[in-house]
């Protein structure tokens, strides 16, 4: 993160508070922070490496994941959401990207409000004569901070983004480097057909209708983007998306859900019941808000032992060749060699200069020299062990 951007975005505080609940968390379904740094010019967080790549890039390969498959990730989602709460901290920003995938094939939470625009506060103005719904005073603030608040164009932020016809494609012949077999945790039947095709990413389709309005913003936003999260899974498409951010909140606000014409015959009663609770525009009464109990006790989750998923087996396990393959990883940033040069010019003038940034979670980076150590061990035993049976086989053979 480049530091004069920073400052200039006024987001420097923003920053640190990632770092802080980075450095924080401990918990299976949460990515970890395992040390911070700065250089002259940049900032970095390092951070768990998570070898599936993002939730988004999946989907855009399989468009709607069975019931099965969807409760396994929703029901990890679910845990890392309780953990977060119980610890004092909203999320805000939950939706597929920010849904990361390790190299075992479970799920991740991740980015604690990093972005460019955080969503801590929405504000909008609502002209009734034009019955349209007005976000060019869209506002981000940061909730402890008392500074001035400044109006954004929505569309000059990294909130939306329009999908390329080239992404279109990609994701309609279910390219994106995914070479493995992706049938297991596929539904065929349910899935965007060529006129539900999602037409903005981002943010917008997430935000709970009372964030919108202006309301208090409570735990239950979480549990609303949950419940979308769920409505994608399993439907391969979003229930409010549109042309732009304005007619998706105009939709939100509305109660303007579009659901599946098959959703009837595609989808089971405790499915679609629990997306619908989920969904519930009294955040008092949203399922989760008064408790994860009623969540773990839905129907739809009839199956889940809410006190082993680890040991259940992941739909999809990520393929990889070695450590530093980046096949689940879309978009990949090539780097030109004068950029490069920049970058390890950079990396050579260590400063500790800014907001005391660096940071070292030490039980964090034990963990992970603990499960290198043990892969190394295993694979020096298991070649020592071919070795031996090689130099066995070669021996001559007495008459």
């Amino acid at each position: 993160m480049d530091k004069s951007k920073m400052e200039e975005k006024g987001v420097t505080q923003l920053v640190l508070n990632e770092r802080d609940i980075l450095n924080k968390v401990n918990n299976d379904f949460i990515v970890r922070g395992v040390y911070t740094f700065q250089t002259n010019q940049y900032l970095y967080i390092v951070m768990e490496y998570m070898k599936g790549g993002d939730f988004c890039n999946l989907l855009e390969s399989i468009h709607a994941l069975t019931e099965d498959a969807a409760r396994f990730y929703l029901a990890q989602m679910i845990l890392a959401v309780d953990y977060l709460h119980e610890n004092g901290i909203i999320h805000r920003d939950l939706k597929p990207d920010n849904i990361l995938i390790d190299g075992e094939g479970f799920i991740k939470l991740t980015d604690f409000g990093l972005s460019e625009l955080n969503l801590n506060t929405i504000k909008k103005q609502y002209d009734q004569s034009k019955n349209k719904l007005m976000v060019n005073n869209l506002i981000a603030s940061d909730s402890d901070s008392d500074c001035d608040e400044h109006p954004i164009n929505l569309r000059n932020t990294t909130l939306f983004k329009p999908i390329s016809e080239f992404k279109k494609q990609e994701a309609k012949e279910g390219k994106l480097k995914l070479n493995q077999d992706l049938g297991g945790i596929t539904n065929p039947k349910l899935g965007m057909s060529s006129t539900e095709k999602k037409k903005v990413l981002g943010t917008p389709d997430y935000i709970a209708p009372e964030v919108i309005l202006g309301k208090d913003i409570t735990k239950a936003v979480d549990w609303w983007a949950i419940g979308i999260i769920a409505y994608e899974f399993m439907t391969g498409g979003l229930p409010f998306n549109d042309e732009s951010p304005e007619k998706i909140f105009d939709n939100i606000v509305k109660k303007r859900i579009k659901w599946p014409s098959t959703i009837d015959e595609n989808l089971s009663k405790p499915a679609v019941k629990f997306i619908k609770d989920l969904m519930e525009y009294d955040p008092a009464k949203r399922s989760g808000s008064n408790g994860i109990k009623e969540i773990k006790e839905h129907e739809f989750f009839k199956s889940i032992d809410w006190n082993d998923i680890k040991s259940m087996k992941p739909p999809f396990v990520p393929q990889v060749q070695n450590d530093i393959d980046t096949t689940f990883f879309a978009d990949n940033k090539k780097f030109n060699l004068k950029e490069l040069q920049e970058i390890q010019s950079d990396m050579d003038s260590f400063e500790q200069n800014f907001n005391h940034f660096d940071s070292t979670v030490f039980n964090t980076l034990a963990e992970i020299n603990q499960k290198e150590a043990q892969k190394a061990i295993l694979k020096a035993t298991t070649f020592s062990k071919t070795h031996s049976e090689m130099k066995q086989m070669q021996k001559p053979t007495l008459c």
